[in-house]
């Protein structure tokens, strides 16, 4: 197989820093054939009798390299193929490499991986990906001594290794009140935002707007909303099918296929089609699951984007994760440290007519034409035309962190604040018990408890020595 120029220059680069350096991660964009890369470096290491551990985080892309492998004719017996879940099992069993290569190396922070580093600590190690850096911002510089940055995207679109895109970007629902758990939306509320009919009916909508008749990979953020969202398209004469890691092999496949046939036009999925995972018949995708993770973002943005002549990708971006993260093609100071500082805002412009995406000073709508007044051009600084909204005390309380709780003192605000942010009734309970000498209660906050917490007919009869007629002060 012939290798491009620059992927030639990536293997050249590691050859020639490896033995200074022995721990170096390689940064490779989405689509610059990083599989091609890793298989040459495998073939020559093999060819010279070395063993090499390479290590995955998915079953679905151990078949995937083993392909690319056998198409570089490598020798299968000096090379362990392994997610890394299996591996930290068997470090007993596994046969000592002198070379590990990790593939989306953003997770080797992970205890499982540096297990395996710790276990062989006299093998060279090679991770690729095409976002060095943690959901938390922190770099991979624990861990790889130097870096080998690939060629920056636009170059790539530039150039006809990747299709040329346009992203709209219509937000449907208001990911302002998500909690954040360990860097990213909390899951059960993500799942609860995105599981509105509304959504799903609007999503359908965009679609025959901006990409009908388009092959496209739909992101969802639950098993339960990529199968109503497929369900929805399937209902508008539009076939769809949802897959998921649990879908069986065979069936997964099939469907692929007739999705590469045309048969199938639409995808759904919640992680399937990610890291790794090539669909290159896909031309357009729909982002229906928010994501604090840049990785993940410039992951499922780009999955349209392989390269066919003539092609224009489709990016629909439903959750706003684009003024989260910018857009899948901007320069990127890719570095081992990570976040230095405070990242500055993300600014980019949106189309008032089209709802197109681009980059902040663009004069011309690259997509419909329209020309923006001056006022667009400077990013709408000015707020003559900002209309101000009343502000309720709920609005407010809805904002507020959980820590607040502690803070309210009649058990009414208490109720507001549990339904507002959707926390389980038996907060309520909790509260109750470690503040009832606090907390002023009345005999209708005690029906509205129980109709909350779902408690059975008559509950709140009993509770009525919790009752505190006191006025607050």
């Amino acid at each position: 197989m012939e290798l491009r120029e620059y992927q030639k220059n990536i293997i050249l680069e590691t050859r020639k820093n490896l033995l200074q350096h022995k721990k170096i991660c390689i940064q490779a964009p989405c689509g610059s054939g990083k599989s091609v890369i890793l298989a040459k470096i495998i073939k020559d290491t093999t060819d010279k009798g070395n063993r090499v551990l390479f290590l995955v985080h998915r079953k679905e892309l151990i078949e995937q390299i083993y392909n690319t492998l056998k198409t570089f004719q490598v020798d299968f017996k000096l090379i362990d193929l392994l997610m890394v879940q299996t591996a930290v099992r068997r470090l007993h069993k596994i046969k000592t490499p002198s070379v590990i290569i990790t593939d989306e190396n953003h997770h080797c922070l992970a205890k499982s991986y540096t297990k395996i580093y710790e276990h062989f600590n006299t093998a060279f190690l090679l991770g690729f990906t095409a976002t060095p850096i943690r959901l938390n911002g922190e770099g991979l510089g624990n861990i790889y001594h130097y870096m080998i940055k690939g060629p920056e995207i636009k170059w790539l679109i530039e150039n006809n290794y990747l299709s040329p895109y346009k992203l709209f970007s219509v937000k449907l629902a208001d990911t302002s009140n998500l909690h954040i758990k360990a860097g990213e939306f909390n899951k059960k509320e993500t799942n609860t935002l995105m599981e509105n009919n509304t959504i799903y009916g609007e999503t359908i909508k965009n679609y025959i707007k901006l990409a009908n008749d388009k092959k496209t990979i739909v992101y969802c953020s639950s098993v339960e909303s990529s199968i109503e969202t497929a369900n929805e398209f399937n209902s508008n004469n539009i076939p769809a099918k949802h897959l998921d890691g649990n879908t069986p092999k065979l069936e997964r496949k099939n469907a692929i296929q007739k999705f590469r046939d045309g048969e199938i036009k639409v995808l759904c999925n919640v992680d399937l089609f990610g890291e790794g995972f090539d669909v290159p018949d896909c031309e357009c995708v729909i982002l229906l699951r928010p994501t604090k993770s840049l990785s993940l973002y410039i992951q499922q943005s780009m999955r349209s984007m392989r390269y066919k002549e003539n092609k224009l990708a489709i990016i629909i971006d439903h959750v706003g994760n684009c003024f989260e993260h910018g857009l899948p093609d901007d320069n990127r100071n890719w570095t081992l440290k990570g976040k230095q500082q405070k990242e500055k805002e993300t600014k980019i412009k949106v189309c008032p007519r089209c709802f197109a995406v681009m980059q902040p000073g663009t004069k011309v709508c690259p997509s419909c034409g329209l020309e923006f007044p001056k006022m667009l051009i400077r990013q709408e600084k000015t707020v003559e035309d900002v209309e101000l909204e009343e502000i309720k005390r709920k609005d407010i309380l809805a904002r507020k962190p959980f820590g607040y709780i502690k803070k309210i003192s009649t058990l009414s605000e208490i109720l507001d604040f549990v339904e507002l942010k959707k926390y389980k009734p038996g907060v309520i309970f909790h509260q109750v018990q470690e503040r009832k000498n606090e907390i002023i209660i009345k005999e209708e906050d005690l029906k509205r408890w129980q109709s909350i917490a779902g408690y059975k007919r008559g509950w709140w009869t009993h509770q009525k020595h919790l009752i505190n007629e006191m006025e607050v002060n």
